[in-house]
C-alpha cells in the first residue's frame, strides 16, 4: 500500500523528537534516492525507481536499465518497461522477465534496450507502466555512459578492461552515422584513422546443386548485423534454407532468391556460418569475409572506412571476451 503524505506523518509519534533525530521536516514524505525513509513510498507515485544505468557490453550495443521495485509493481502481471527507441519504435518487457540481482540486501530489475550502431547519440527513453500509472520517464543514450566509463577507467579495473571495446564501439558509430549520414554533427567520438588498419583475409566455400548456386552477399551494418546470402535457383519449387535446426527466412530481389542470417553480434562476426538448402547445395561465408572484399574491391571511401571500423569493433570484443574468460 502507499501512504499519502498525511499518512507517512501520522506514523510518527514524536514528531518535535524525530525532527530533531533525523534534521529533517516532518511534514509530508522525507524521500532519499527516491524512497521514503519514513514509510517507504515511491516518489513516483506508482513504485519504481531507476537506481543505475550500465553499457552492454554483451556483443551488443546498449544500455542497461536497473530499477527497484515496490511489490505493487511486481504482483501487477500487466506491469512492463516501455522502451522508446531512438527512431519512434517502441518496445515492451514484461517486470516479469526482468533479470535481477541482488547487491547488500536489495533487488534490483534489469531491462536492456539495444540499438543502431547510427543511434550512439540518439536519446532512449525508459518508463515503467503499471495499471496503476505511468512511473517517471527517464531518458539516456549509449555515448553519455561510454563517456562516463572511459572517464572512470584509472582506478577500476572493469573499466579499465572494457576500454579498448567502448572505443571500438563508438568509432563505429561514428562511422555508421557518417555512412548513412545521420545526426553527423553529434558523432559518439572522433572517428579514428582507419588507414592503416587492415582487414584479416577471409573467405567463403560454396557447393552448388544442379538446381541452386551461390552468387554472393551483402551485410547490413546500420540496424540489427544481418547477413544476406544471394542464390540463382532454377526451380524454387519446394527449396528451403536452414543454419543449423534452425529454418532462414527468404525472399527475392532482383531476380536472386536470398536467405538471411538476423542479429549478429559484433563478438561473432567473424564466424562462419553455413547454409543449406533442401536440395543439397551449401555455402559457408562470414560475415568479415564481406568486410574483407568490400576493403579490398570497393571504390566508395565511406563504405570501406565502415567495413574496417565494424571489423576492428570485432577484433575488440574478441579480445574482450577472451579476458574475460
Amino acid at each position: 500500500m502507499y501512504f499519502s503524505d498525511a499518512d507517512c506523518t501520522n506514523e510518527i509519534e514524536d514528531i518535535e523528537t524525530w525532527k530533531s533525530e533525523n534534521a529533517i521536516p516532518a511534514t509530508g514524505h522525507s524521500y532519499k534516492d527516491g524512497i521514503c525513509e519514513k514509510c517507504g513510498a515511491f516518489k513516483d507515485g506508482i513504485g519504481a525507481r531507476l537506481s543505475g544505468v550500465s553499457l552492454s557490453l554483451d556483443g551488443s550495443i546498449g544500455v542497461n536499465f536497473y530499477m527497484q521495485l515496490a511489490e505493487e509493481v511486481l504482483e501487477d502481471e500487466t506491469a512492463y518497461m516501455l522502451f522508446t527507441l531512438p527512431n519512434g519504435e517502441a518496445s515492451e518487457i514484461k517486470v516479469s522477465k526482468a533479470e535481477t540481482k541482488t547487491v547488500g540486501g536489495v533487488t534490483y530489475y534489469g531491462f536492456k534496450c539495444n540499438v543502431a550502431a547510427t543511434e550512439m547519440t540518439d536519446t532512449i527513453k525508459a518508463q515503467i507502466i503499471t495499471v496503476n500509472g505511468n512511473g517517471t520517464e527517464y531518458s539516456y543514450t549509449v555515448k553519455e555512459y561510454a563517456d562516463y566509463l572511459l572517464a572512470h577507467t584509472e582506478g577500476n579495473a572493469e573499466y579499465a578492461k572494457a576500454e579498448e571495446l567502448v572505443k571500438a564501439m563508438l568509432n563505429y558509430g561514428a562511422y555508421a552515422q557518417k555512412f548513412k549520414e545521420h545526426n553527423t554533427d553529434n558523432l559518439p567520438c572522433e572517428p579514428m584513422d582507419m588507414t592503416t588498419y587492415n582487414i584479416k583475409a577471409h573467405s567463403f566455400t560454396a557447393a552448388p546443386s544442379d538446381n541452386v548456386e551461390f552468387k554472393g552477399a551483402n551485410l547490413s551494418m546500420l540496424s540489427n548485423t544481418t547477413l544476406r546470402l544471394f542464390f540463382e535457383i532454377d526451380d524454387e519449387t519446394g527449396v528451403t534454407m536452414s543454419y543449423g535446426s534452425e529454418k532462414l527466412e527468404t525472399g527475392k530481389n532482383n531476380g536472386l532468391y536470398f536467405a538471411e542470417i538476423k542479429n549478429i553480434a559484433p563478438l561473432n562476426l567473424d564466424n562462419d556460418f553455413t547454409v543449406l538448402t533442401s536440395d543439397g547445395s551449401m555455402v559457408t561465408y562470414s560475415p568479415l569475409t564481406y568486410c574483407y572484399q568490400v576493403s579490398q574491391e570497393s571504390n566508395d571511401a565511406a563504405l570501406v572506412e565502415l567495413v574496417k571500423a565494424i571489423a576492428l569493433y570485432n577484433d575488440a570484443a574478441k579480445a574482450y571476451f577472451k579476458e574475460a574468460k
